[in-house]
């Protein structure tokens, strides 16, 4: 009689153990890594800097539309600007042209993301209109814009209406600021945007400016003066 062996069901393939890294292997990996973090830094950070950038440009042309509203709700008065404003008063241009949007979301509109030093960072324009307290504004003590006046803008594509102003010129929570002096575009001492500084004209568009150009932006209605020689507004 045959025996019969029973069948082997060992795999041909056997578990081979494989050493791990050696030190120096972890330690050229991570060299590696290094080198790759320390090109690619550089770019990320560019990048960031573009994406705030474009969200400061992106509020200030949402500041524009809820001035033209405010205007059009207005009979033509454009927001009024007098002195100190806080968010919450009832006053300062910002907070009027923002209704009854006092939120975050409304509030955070006035704030370049670049700007740690202030709650709002924006000023308006009102060079022309020093002088006019309580004059044209609907609001005794302020002054405002009249769409009579900016509708005979000769350029209304070089015409500053909104710009960022520099962190040392306004109190930290002012939401009223305005640009009466015509002192507050400080090319050289802002460096929110790599040496330039954002605005919004009057047709809406915005751009990041890395100098005073008196060929391409005015803080004046009915020519293109040069810095600063803007006179007060005559009707």
């Amino acid at each position: 009689m045959k025996t019969i062996k029973p069948m082997s069901f060992n795999s041909p393939w056997r578990a081979v153990k494989t050493p791990g890294f050696t030190l120096i292997e972890l330690l050229v990996v991570i060299s590696i890594i290094a080198v790759l973090a320390g090109m690619l830094l550089p770019a990320l950070n560019a990048a960031r800097r573009k994406a705030q950038t474009i969200n400061c440009l992106s509020n200030l042309r949402q500041v524009n539309l809820r001035i033209n509203a405010y205007q059009l709700e207005w009979n033509g008065i454009y927001p009024a600007v007098g002195g100190i404003g806080n968010w919450d008063n009832g006053t300062g241009w910002s907070t009027l042209v923002s209704g009854s949007d006092l939120t975050g979301a409304g509030k955070k509109m006035f704030l370049c993301p670049v700007d740690k030093d202030r709650l709002f960072s924006y000023s308006i324009n009102m060079v022309e209109r020093q002088g006019d307290a309580g004059r044209d504004s609907g609001f005794s003590g302020y002054s405002a814009w009249r769409s009579s006046q900016l509708d005979t803008t000769a350029r209304p594509s070089v015409f500053i209406l909104v710009e960022e102003s520099p962190s040392g010129a306004f109190n930290s929570t002012d939401s009223d600021q305005d640009n009466y002096t015509q002192n507050t575009t400080d090319f050289s001492g802002n460096s929110r945007h790599r040496g330039g500084m954002n605005m919004v004209f009057l047709d809406g568009h915005a751009i990041t400016a890395s100098h005073w150009d008196p060929a391409q932006m005015t803080y004046s209605t009915r020519e293109m003066a040069d810095w600063p020689t803007v006179r007060a507004y005559a009707p």
